[in-house]
């Protein structure tokens, strides 16, 4: 019998012997940058979690963080991706074997509800598509999902801020220059050239921000 998605999303074993070999062999890319986690310690060793972070180009910053994390705090996280790589065949099942969502609220809330360790970008790729004197801004247009999603699953906010990713590829313009399919007119991305400059990753984590206590009425809505 097919699992349902709420099983399908609680079937994920760290101890997976293919999860634990793809996370140490992440950690090959994530010394590649020289990655360091300031202040890890912040981030609770138990129960749920909603960790909010700024977004490069072609995702190199998670590429480099999760096994980062994964090793640091002992806890897989639970990344919450662009819903349409989900659909790529091969791409998406390898996402979901190594404890990959699509990025909406209600598996976001599942997640915290049971403890998991999420890993959201608000921005997503409207955050990652970013021309030179955008570096480092936010583009998360008023995204509150995150937050939405916190507060029903009764999880602290930690917010990380990784440095040098926003400088890992070379870009060719101060603005994005061509249209993004499915993005809407004003994300564009930028000329950039595909080379993967070795510089290092350095990302700051904050404080845990505790939701507010809901009423009954308010836990429905």
């Amino acid at each position: 019998m097919k699992p349902t998605p709420l099983e399908a999303l609680l079937a994920f074993d760290p101890d997976d012997p293919f999860v634990q070999r793809s996370y140490r062999a992440g950690l090959m890319f994530s010394r590649f940058f020289d990655t360091h986690i300031k202040d890890v310690e912040r981030i609770p060793a138990a129960g749920g979690v909603m960790i909010v972070g700024n977004h490069s180009l072609m995702g190199v910053d998670s590429w480099a963080l999760i096994p980062e994390l994964a090793m640091q705090t002992q806890r897989i996280p639970r990344g919450m991706g662009l819903r349409s790589l989900f659909d790529v065949p091969m791409l998406g099942k390898t996402l979901k074997d190594l404890g990959m969502v699509s990025g909406d609220r209600a598996s976001a809330i599942t997640l915290l509800e049971q403890g998991e360790l999420v890993l959201t970008y608000p921005g997503g790729a409207r955050d990652s598509l970013k021309g030179v004197d955008q570096r480092y801004k936010l583009q998360w247009d008023g995204r509150e999902g995150f937050a939405h999603a916190a507060i029903l699953g009764g999880a602290p906010v930690v917010p990380i801020v990784g440095v040098g990713p926003d400088d890992c590829f070379p870009k060719m313009g101060r603005r994005g220059l061509l249209p993004t399919r499915g993005l809407g007119a004003r994300v564009k991305l930028p000329l950039f050239l595909p080379i993967l400059r070795r510089i290092p990753f350095d990302f700051h984590v904050g404080l845990a921000m505790a939701p507010p206590e809901l009423s009954g009425e308010e836990q429905q809505d």
